[in-house]
């Protein structure tokens, strides 16, 4: 399976090993979907059908999951990728990115800080001066830094129960199509 960077190779991971899934081989493509037009992309895509594993991606879906999509189709039909199936996060529907599902995986205990960011960005966007508001990246950053997790996005430990709940409702979307692709 391809995902886009680092930290979405250590986030989908944790999840099968949290799961007890099987079989399932993850690699960063090093970008969004438009990396799959790369050569050492194709040439991974390539390996992986030829040694005949299914080839799926988990990418963000952005601002606009349903363009996304079609141009996800319209990339993977001109460049002849064998690449069967596509997950869209956070939940294959709605636009965001995998902070997006991380922001839902936070624990009860520790979702006052996510509220305290968000009064940042509100007290940002509203002064008089247009300053821009951190990206969700840095969101997730900053829980981190302050609840005392590995901040680096490769580095994250989301198996973490004090830090991250792979349980809850948020990652069942991606987790039905895991398990689509594990073989038992």
């Amino acid at each position: 399976m391809l995902v886009e960077g680092k930290a979405d190779v250590v986030f989908v991971e944790a999840l099968i090993e949290h799961t007890g899934m099987r079989g399932i081989e993850v690699e960063g493509i090093g970008g969004d979907y438009t990396t799959l037009r790369l050569d050492a992309v194709q040439n991974m895509v390539s390996r992986a059908n030829d040694g005949g594993r299914r080839v799926a991606t988990v990418l963000d879906a952005d601002g606009k999951p349903t363009k996304r999509r079609a141009d996800l189709e319209a990339l993977v039909s001109q460049e002849g990728l064998p690449v069967e199936r596509w997950f869209l996060l956070p939940d294959d529907r709605a636009p965001g990115c995998l902070e997006t599902l991380l922001e839902e995986l936070v624990v009860p205990e520790h979702r006052e800080v996510l509220q305290c960011f968000e009064q940042y960005e509100r007290c940002l966007t509203g002064l008089d001066r247009r300053y821009g508001a951190p990206d969700r990246k840095a969101k997730i950053f900053a829980y981190c830094e302050a609840v005392g997790a590995k901040t680096k996005e490769g580095e994250r430990d989301y198996l973490d129960p004090s830090h991250w709940n792979l349980d809850a409702p948020g990652q069942l979307p991606l987790k039905g199509f895991l398990e689509g692709l594990s073989p038992g």
